[in-house]
């Protein structure tokens, strides 16, 4: 079962952690940036996020669709604001 969990560093910054099993738990900014030019996707959110969603499945990206998963539900918890600084923290 997965679990997601929030942590607040000193730097205000919120890390978000995907238990990909009972055992092993990464964080998501251990992972490779995704490579995305957010400026060249449609600035609609379900284009940025869908973006997002397709350069992060890519081969090689190093990252699951779990791990997409996640980013792509904290880019929902907020406003459109949130949204675009969440794949700006995520994205290269």
């Amino acid at each position: 079962m997965q679990a997601l969990s929030c942590s607040t560093q000193s730097s205000n910054r919120t890390i978000l952690q995907l238990d990909m099993n009972e055992n092993d738990t990464k964080e998501l900014e251990d992972l490779p940036k995704v490579k995305l030019d957010l400026t060249s996707v449609d600035g609609n959110a379900f284009h940025l996020m869908g973006a997002f969603r397709q350069a992060s499945g890519r081969k090689g990206s190093g990252w699951t669709k779990d791990q997409s998963k996640v980013v792509i539900d904290e880019c929902m918890v907020g406003d459109y604001d949130h949204l675009v600084q969440t794949l700006v923290t995520y994205t290269v």
